[in-house]
């Protein structure tokens, strides 16, 4: 019974993503006033009937600017391509949808046998429970995508949300944009002030002015492949002006940290064994860089003493950087910076905040609730936290323990994943977030241009 889950799986997410996009084609061409959510219920009613013929044309144009993710699809898809691969000898007890003016609510209920995150663990048969609540805006375009799942009656996913907002908030602007499609995925201040950033598996490193105007400062020397995953994530820079760069590639030669010096040549200053997906850098005062793994829920480490090609370290790894067991929404372990105790992380999948003791290595967590993308602690202990597909840019104050939120899409932030910042004073700094324009919360033909969005705070 395994192929009916997975056919009807695949086929209500297909059908979503292209009654989605397709609404306003297909509204004029029948002469009706269809809205986006009646042509997705229609869709998801033949999908759960079994209809599964011509999948690959109903997969909506643009996403497959996403396929070097390994999901070819938006990350709200991640739960069903989990479910498809860990899960076996599943049986559908119950599958149906309801519609409501605004949202459209996709139940399955099945029994089955799956392993834990990546087939690790014993496999158990349990009963399951996937929900899922597409909602839709007044233009009638996907808004969000609202995913409950629960195993033996109890929940397995985490409750992440928007942390409300204040009264009194600062203004925010645009420094620059770049096209539509573009994914911010790194971004560092240098000691100047000046902004670069990268884009998602690209091999150049971008400047921006502080007018705004931007240029490609550096590229780095192998070609960017998306099909193979290979190309930068993040980038920090220390104090002396060195460039660290977390690369991926299923090319050992290529994969790892890479340096790139004022006065030199870059080169692959720390080799990462495989499989890895590094993503979230930085590098502290003392000259160590710290990378997230956010394949294996690991942090590497290389010291000032390291020298160009020598294998990094492990700092950490433990189960708490992982994604939710049986179904990863999200990725587990994202961003790292170094704290004043240890050493900081965000677990997108789970909504934590951790902080690793510098000496023992035992993890405490620091706030939870939100799917923090990348995040910075401040020059005033603060974590400035980046929310992507929840298109926030938040603050937790561990001070007070008030977690809350500055901009939201409601200023136009839309898939914020990076930040970076410059300090004014002791109590006041420049912040700088990039975006992907909402590219997976929206899909690429209702995303907007990814932007670097400033503010003063």
């Amino acid at each position: 019974m395994s192929k009916l889950l997975s056919g009807t799986i695949i086929a209500t997410c297909c059908a979503l993503m292209a009654a989605c996009s397709e609404s306003d084609s297909v509204s004029q061409q029948s002469g009706a006033a269809a809205s986006g959510n009646e042509l997705v219920l229609v869709a998801v009613e033949q999908a759960l009937l079994g209809s599964s013929e011509g999948l690959a044309e109903l997969i909506s144009p643009g996403f497959e600017n996403l396929s070097g993710l390994n999901t070819g699809a938006p990350g709200y898809l991640w739960a069903y391509k989990s479910l498809n691969d860990l899960c076996r000898e599943i049986q559908v007890q119950n599958s149906n949808i309801v519609s409501t003016e605004s949202a459209l609510i996709v139940k399955h209920e099945f029994v089955a046998t799956c392993a834990e995150f990546g087939g690790l663990g014993p496999a158990e048969t349990s009963e399951f429970v996937l929900e899922q609540e597409f909602g839709f805006s007044e233009e009638n375009t996907l808004a969000n995508v609202k995913t409950d799942f629960s195993r033996n009656g109890e929940s397995v996913l985490p409750s992440l949300g928007v942390a409300p907002t204040k009264p009194i908030r600062p203004p925010g602007s645009v420094l620059s944009s770049f096209d539509k499609g573009a994914f911010i995925e790194g971004l560092a201040v240098d000691k100047g002030g000046t902004v670069y950033v990268s884009l998602i598996l690209d091999n150049n490193i971008w400047r921006i002015e502080k007018d705004g105007s931007k240029s490609i400062f550096a590229t780095l020397p192998f070609d960017s492949n998306r099909q193979i995953m290979q190309g930068i994530f993040c980038l920090d820079i220390d104090a002396e002006g060195n460039f660290f760069v977390s690369v991926n590639s299923p090319d050992e030669s290529i994969r790892g940290i890479w340096k790139l010096s004022p006065d030199a040549q870059p080169v692959l200053w720390a080799q990462v064994p495989g499989p890895a997906v590094l993503n979230g850098i930085d590098v502290d005062e003392d000259g160590n860089v710290f990378v997230a793994d956010t394949l294996s829920g690991t942090i590497w480490h290389v010291d000032s003493t390291h020298s160009a090609g020598q294998m990094a370290q492990v700092w950490v790894s433990h189960p708490i950087l992982n994604p939710t067991p049986f179904v990863n929404v999200w990725p587990g372990i994202n961003g790292v910076r170094r704290s004043n105790t240890g050493v900081s992380a965000s677990v997108s999948d789970t909504g934590l905040v951790v902080d690793f003791d510098w000496n023992t290595k035992a993890p405490r967590i620091v706030t939870k609730g939100a799917g923090v993308d990348d995040f910075i602690i401040d020059n005033r202990g603060r974590y400035v936290l980046t929310t992507h597909p929840y298109n926030s840019i938040e603050i937790y104050d561990p001070q007070v323990d008030d977690r809350y939120s500055l901009f939201t899409e409601q200023e136009g932030v839309w898939g914020p994943a990076a930040v970076g910042s410059f300090a004014l004073s002791e109590s006041k700094a420049l912040y700088y977030v990039g975006t992907d324009g909402g590219l997976f919360g929206r899909g690429f033909a209702n995303a907007f241009q990814a932007q670097v969005f400033k503010f003063e705070y």
